[in-house]
């Protein structure tokens, strides 16, 4: 019986706690062979081994894959252990683990020295994999600094950071794992080519489509021309008549005959009537209005801005839009609605996926699948830790189901700690920063305007579910200050 019953937790939150700790001493001692039983069931049942076999034991046989060996030996200081690839990077930590003389400890000051050796790698707000080990003389180390013992202090930091340091990018840099160039494309055409094959249309259809970005629409037949790569060319078809046609041309085009939206339309595409089906346009005009500056006006000109911003023209100046969280605001409202009508549906999988997922992983998802089912997903248990994945929710049946959902227990991970937050609303807020649209997604007129309709149809239109602002208006006040 513990000393402190009244503390306690529930019993997953203890369980978890536990299997951590487990976790931890089962690292620390590879060679040796361990076990762990709940309610008379096995969990874990570790046979003794090498370093490689215990992380692949205790997590996923994906971890195989992205593990690249560490190694730094030098008088004072000895690392060794594995890093993960940076493509395998987490949204959230859990998997990150320093032990000194076979001990875990917690260190931001090494942390960072291992962030600092992936610089430029990897995304941002991501962590990588790492289970490292230093051996070094117990007398250049402080262990009474913390009661928990789970922090040191070192009697040469600098010199164990820049060690860290050294030996993590000297492994990431030993193993291939930075991006490869090939200095014999040429990468303006690749990279163009690449717009063209892997955008939106290239993944099924219209970019909007219902709420969901990246799902099939009804356009899906038709691939979306590449008006960049127009504009360019068709800018430089008469570059050989000399400079003085052009800029007869160039005048010519600012008469009166030009249209008084070309400055602030940059391209072709939001001069063209688009029709196209949206659930938006069924909205009650009564929430539609909650707009700050109205409906049709707010909607008469507006085009985006390098694939991140949406910017509208309004009554009292200009009003820029954050896509990524205006979307999601959207997914977070739907889903919570979802939850609590139990009205999602699912989009049954042809071919569905077997999912291999780590113990926490799979400890978390028994705890929220009532939610997960509740939002649509189709989830029976295969075996052990592995399970499939039968169907996801309608909204999102253009995604990938395996990324999606652990995509989704990254983010409960991540939120599990706000207490404020009850089951529906961690999982509603999950998953939509999980499915919401990323920067540099590509939107035609009539996704804009679909995306504004439902963004102030939503009860709190002006923030996203963790506090950040969606839109923000300049007066044209503030923009006259600009210019003086």
């Amino acid at each position: 019986m513990p000393a402190r019953r009244n503390f306690l937790k529930s019993n997953g939150v203890e369980m978890r706690h536990i299997v951590e700790e487990f976790q931890r001493v089962a690292l620390a001692h590879p060679e040796i062979s361990f076990s762990l039983h709940q309610n008379d069931l096995e969990t874990y049942q570790l046979q003794g081994g090498k370093l490689s076999q215990r992380i692949v034991q205790l997590f996923t046989k994906q971890h195989q894959e992205q593990m690249a060996a560490c190694r730094e030996e030098t008088p004072h200081l000895k690392i060794w252990g594995y890093i993960g690839k940076p493509e395998h990077a987490k949204k959230t930590r859990g998997e990150q683990y320093f032990f000194v003389n076979q001990r875990f400890i917690k260190s931001n000051y090494l942390h960072h020295a291992v962030m600092g050796a992936y610089e430029g790698l990897l995304q941002s707000d991501t962590y990588p994999f790492y289970v490292l080990f230093l051996e070094i003389d117990p007398q250049q180390i402080d262990i009474n600094v913390h009661p928990t013992k789970t922090e040191i202090k070192f009697a040469d930091e600098r010199t164990v950071y820049a060690i860290m340091h050294s030996a993590v990018r000297q492994a990431i840099g030993t193993h291939n794992l930075t991006p490869s160039l090939d200095f014999e494309q040429d990468v303006n055409f690749t990279a163009r080519l690449s717009a063209r094959t892997e955008g939106p249309a290239a993944e099924g259809g219209s970019a909007y489509s219902g709420g969901g970005f990246g799902g099939s629409g009804a356009g899906a037949a038709s691939p979306r021309p590449d008006r960049s790569w127009e504009q360019f060319r068709q800018s430089h078809t008469g570059a050989a008549t000399g400079w003085e046609q052009l800029f007869e041309r160039g005048r010519t085009t600012t008469g009166a005959d030009s249209q008084p939206h070309a400055v602030i339309q940059p391209s072709r595409a939001f001069t063209e009537a688009v029709t196209m089906p949206s659930a938006a346009n069924q909205l009650p005009l009564e929430r539609a209005s909650a707009s700050p500056e109205g409906g049709q006006e707010l909607q008469q000109s507006c085009f985006q801005l390098h694939g991140r911003y949406i910017i509208c023209q309004v009554k009292s100046g200009m009003m820029l839009i954050d896509q990524e969280a205006a979307h999601q605001r959207i997914l977070y409202e739907k889903f919570l609605r979802q939850l609590q009508q139990g009205s999602a549906s699912s989009q049954q999988s042809l071919f569905p996926q077997q999912v291999q997922l780590a113990r926490q992983d799979a400890e978390l998802l028994q705890e929220y699948q009532e939610e997960i089912r509740s939002l649509g997903f189709e989830i029976s248990l295969f075996s052990g830790d592995s399970l499939v994945i039968q169907g996801v929710p309608a909204d999102l049946a253009g995604m990938d189901g395996q990324r999606l959902l652990e995509g989704l227990l990254e983010q409960l991970k991540h939120h599990r700690t706000e207490l404020a937050l009850n089951k529906r609303e961690q999982t509603a807020r999950a998953l939509a920063q999980r499915a919401a649209m990323r920067w540099g997604q590509r939107l035609e007129l009539s996704e804009m305007r679909a995306l504004i309709d439902q963004l102030f149809a939503c009860q709190t239109p002006a923030y996203t579910p963790d506090g950040r602002q969606t839109f923000r208006i300049l007066d044209l006040d503030k923009v006259s200050e600009l210019f003086k």
